[in-house]
């Protein structure tokens, strides 16, 4: 199943690790950094004409990719709630499901 994201960009449904707020007055450093990362490393792709409201994070292939959206973290949510109303838990389960977050781990150690 795919899932519109904004500007005739579609990610399917499967792919999709998570969908990230940045419509607000304070966006984490945490979110800045990865976002700035995602864009140093050309994982980062671009579904706006203008300011970004949110972000998906998607994963295929082992692979990760950042797309900024126009469209709110609300309503994507919404998109993707009644797309995986169906969804069994158990078939797509990932652990620590980005890299990112593993490198970032790895590296406190």
């Amino acid at each position: 199943m795919l899932i519109h994201i904004g500007n005739e960009y579609l990610v399917r449904a499967r792919d999709v690790i998570g969908i990230f707020d940045l419509d607000g007055d304070i966006t984490p450093q945490i979110t800045t950094e990865f976002l700035k990362a995602s864009q140093k490393n050309g994982r980062c792709e671009s579904a706006v004409l203008d300011l970004p409201r949110s972000f998906v994070l998607t994963e295929k292939d082992g692979k990760e990719k950042v797309i900024l959206s126009h469209l709110s973290s609300s309503a994507l949510g919404e998109r993707s709630s009644s797309l995986m109303k169906n969804f069994s838990p158990h078939s797509n389960v990932r652990e620590e499901n980005s890299s990112f977050f593993k490198k970032k781990e790895a590296k406190k150690f």
